[in-house]
């Protein structure tokens, strides 16, 4: 089985990876991968580099916590409950509102 190396991207001697570009005839370095290869965030840094975009994750704590709220679950809990719970989910908005909730690590 062959395997293809993404367009842009070069591994150092030390074995670090870079993505770099020839623009204008000059080869540019565009960013540093520090993921393992092979794993998901590895294709993340790699795709964040090439398109200049950081990603969103799809399944972010952040939904998470929207999609609760707007469940029938969470209108039969008291307001109490609810008010107690607000301080709760705001500190994890900031925290980790933006990571996936899909990984037990929660990157």
């Amino acid at each position: 089985m062959v395997k293809h190396r993404k367009k842009f991207l070069w591994q150092h001697s030390s074995g670090r990876w870079y993505v770099r570009k020839q623009i204008d005839g000059k080869m540019s370095y565009l960013g540093r991968i520090t993921a393992e290869e092979g794993t998901e965030d590895f294709d993340t840094q790699y795709w964040e580099i090439v398109s200049g975009k950081k990603a969103q994750a799809k399944h972010s704590w952040s939904e998470l916590i929207k999609d609760l709220r707007a469940t029938e679950f969470w209108e039969r809990k008291s307001p109490r409950y609810r008010r107690d719970l607000e301080p709760v989910f705001e500190y994890l908005e900031a925290k980790i509102g933006k990571k996936r909730c899909s990984s037990s690590d929660g990157r």
